[in-house]
């Protein structure tokens, strides 16, 4: 057999069949002239192959991403299809661990930042705000994760080219963020109706009730409830609501359900006494108003309708000292017009007297201009 290296330096010798070779007796000439038409075709080699020489290597079968195709994917997507396309590079890779990896922190940073976006985005007034601040967002995600990619993968998949191998069409990239998009869109609206929907109802509330439209308010935190069914506020907030409907049943239920649902929320015991007072269940009221007083010592207004229930019981001396606790806590003319019926109720005319004065006094200095 007659060496290829022999060929092109002039010595035309036999060696053994581990080198390239071709039959004995050929034309050497015409075998230099063949080696280099085939290595102007880009295939030095492919003379061999037709005299039975060794194969030449073949490229490699598999497809891979770009590191781009994985922006393109966060795009599209979510930073979850950006990880699903940089994992797919990475199995057909055989690093199968690392494919495992790129899926979990993928879809790990996906939620926290979904997280992220429904707190901030909560604070920010104005819907053009949020949606500049979403879009400015995803490009900057779009563009780090093509850099991110090509950090991770740029060199394997620079060897894969030069090895002879093809690329993936963006085809790939974009079926993938369709399809994750898919599972993500309902899931997303889900955690929003856990999440912003109700306190977006809650707000609604508060705005038609200070308005004074009391139907709107108790129908959007009827809405907040539904949406979300352990959501105190709305539940005390509409039994306030019902109070000054005059719905004291209904607001008593809404009460008695923001208690068990916050047991240690003082508002929920007042709000609950104020409908107790309302349907004369002055015991009830003020158990309640004492648990109030143990969980907001400052409470004035604890202290004060307290004053009330006791007065509605005949329990006078412990009314005077309740309402003796409010006019600490602020001055307010109503505790010294109760604290002076109380008085006039045990006989002590002499400080009730002086109690109407102090309570003429306060409500000329309020009108006052």
């Amino acid at each position: 057999m007659i060496s290829v290296q022999a060929v092109f330096e002039g010595d035309a010798t036999v060696l053994d069949d581990e080198q390239g070779h071709f039959p004995a007796g050929a034309d050497p000439h015409d075998a230099v002239m063949e080696a280099e038409a085939a290595s102007h075709d880009g295939d030095a080699l492919a003379f061999l192959r037709k005299d039975g020489g060794a194969p030449a290597r073949q490229p490699p079968s598999c497809r891979l991403y770009s590191p781009w195709s994985v922006g393109l994917a966060v795009f599209l997507g979510t930073l979850a299809s950006g990880a699903m396309v940089l994992a797919v590079n990475y199995w057909r890779l055989r690093r199968r661990l690392a494919a495992a990896m790129a899926l979990v922190v993928g879809t790990l940073a996906t939620a926290g930042l979904g997280a992220l976006a429904v707190v901030a985005t909560s604070t920010v007034i104005g819907l053009t705000f949020r949606l500049a601040l979403g879009l400015m967002g995803h490009l900057f995600l779009t563009a780090a994760a093509g850099v991110v990619a090509d950090t991770l993968q740029g060199k394997a998949v620079r060897r894969h080219l030069l090895a002879g191998g093809k690329m993936a069409s963006a085809g790939g990239t974009v079926l993938i963020a369709c399809a994750l998009m898919a599972v993500a869109v309902p899931l997303v609206w889900q955690v929003d109706r856990c999440t912003r929907q109700p306190f977006d109802a809650l707000q609604r509330g508060r705005e038609a009730e200070t308005g004074g439209d009391l139907t709107e308010a108790a129908s959007q935190y009827s809405r907040a409830v539904a949406l979300r069914p352990r959501l105190r506020e709305a539940y005390w907030r509409r039994g306030a609501v019902h109070l000054r409907q005059r719905d004291d049943e209904a607001a008593l239920a809404d009460f008695d359900r923001a208690v068990q649902l916050s047991p240690e929320d003082p508002r929920g015991y007042l709000e609950r006494a104020r409908a107790m007072l309302m349907l004369r269940a002055f015991g009830e009221a003020a158990d309640d108003l004492t648990r109030v007083t143990e969980l907001a010592p400052e409470d004035q207004d604890a202290f004060y309708l307290r004053a009330e229930a006791y007065a509605q019981l005949k329990k006078f001396s412990e009314a005077i000292e309740d309402c003796t606790t409010a006019i600490r806590i602020r001055e307010h003319p109503r505790s010294y017009e109760l604290r002076s019926r109380c008085y006039q109720s045990l006989g002590e005319w002499a400080k009730a007297r002086a109690d109407r004065k102090a309570a003429e006094a306060l409500r000329r200095k309020e009108w006052s201009p």
